[in-house]
């Protein structure tokens, strides 16, 4: 049963390969990903706590979750563009100098950012409307 899930993912056990080229390729992805950090600082400081340690007593708890994944998606974002997906509701915002752009977390509450030379800058959770 194994082996066949395993197959199916290109995956070999034993030999003296180690691993297939499938997992050797995800292990370089992570580990560039680990050493190209994207977000380069906050403008909220239980925004960043939730970052480092992944929990913060000053946002509800019920919207860890969502924010950790919005955190996550923006941290390997080349461009803000690649933070329009679905459910995001991702948009500039107007009048804004330079560009703040937003991402939708959970009714009015959404985290903003600035992104400039491939990192994103000043994030903050807020209720902006």
């Amino acid at each position: 049963m194994w082996a066949d899930a395993d197959a199916s993912l290109g995956v070999r056990r034993g030999g003296d390969a180690g691993c297939s080229g499938f997992v050797k390729l995800a292990v370089d992805i992570c580990q560039q990903c680990a050493y190209s950090t994207v977000i380069q600082t906050f403008k909220s400081k239980p925004l960043a706590d939730l970052w480092s340690t992944g929990s913060s007593a000053k946002i509800d708890q019920k919207m860890h979750r969502r924010i950790l994944i919005r955190l996550d998606r923006l941290n390997v974002a080349a461009s803000p563009a690649e933070m329009n997906v679905p459910g995001f509701k991702f948009h500039a915002l107007r009048g804004f100098a330079p560009v703040r752009y937003s991402v939708h977390v959970n009714g009015p509450w959404c985290l903003t950012f600035e992104f400039r030379n491939g990192d994103a800058w000043r994030v903050d959770f807020e209720q902006y409307h």
